[in-house]
């Protein structure tokens, strides 16, 4: 069975808003609510690498990993200390992951396609750089 184009975004609202007391946030807001997180994550993030001694350039890329899990992209000169520091850290996982999820709604609600699965191949990417973070995905291996 293929769902129709413009058929996600309903279900996105009666997964935000369940019930008929709360409007749905719009695309404006859910892409702010997607860079405040995106900046959370960013500032978490360059704390704890700061903290070590590391600093930008070069940049940081890091993507999600099939399992959930967020890894280093890449070959960075300190990828193993970010790794130890910044992969395995509770809170910024959470950030990485929230900022995932709504940069997948936001794709979702402004693509024509809405309703097409995300291809298996496709990473979502957080870039930290000198001049702030940025979010994009890839395919590919």
């Amino acid at each position: 069975m293929s769902a129709q184009p413009g058929a996600t975004a309903p279900a996105l609202q009666s997964l935000l808003c369940p019930d008929d007391n709360h409007v749905a946030p719009s695309l404006a807001e859910v892409r702010s609510l997607a860079q405040r997180c995106l900046g959370k994550f960013s500032r978490h993030a360059m704390s704890l690498i700061g903290a070590h001694g590391i600093s930008l350039p070069p940049a940081l890329d890091l993507f999600g990993t099939s399992e959930g899990n967020m890894a280093i992209h890449g070959a960075h000169p300190d990828a193993d200390l970010i790794d130890a520091v910044l992969c395995c850290d509770i809170q910024a996982a959470q950030y990485f992951k929230e900022a995932e999820v709504l940069f997948e709604t936001v794709r979702t609600l402004e693509t024509s396609s809405a309703c097409a699965p995300r291809q298996d191949n496709e990473r979502f990417h957080i870039g930290l750089t000198t001049t702030g973070p940025v979010a994009y995905f890839t395919t590919g291996a």
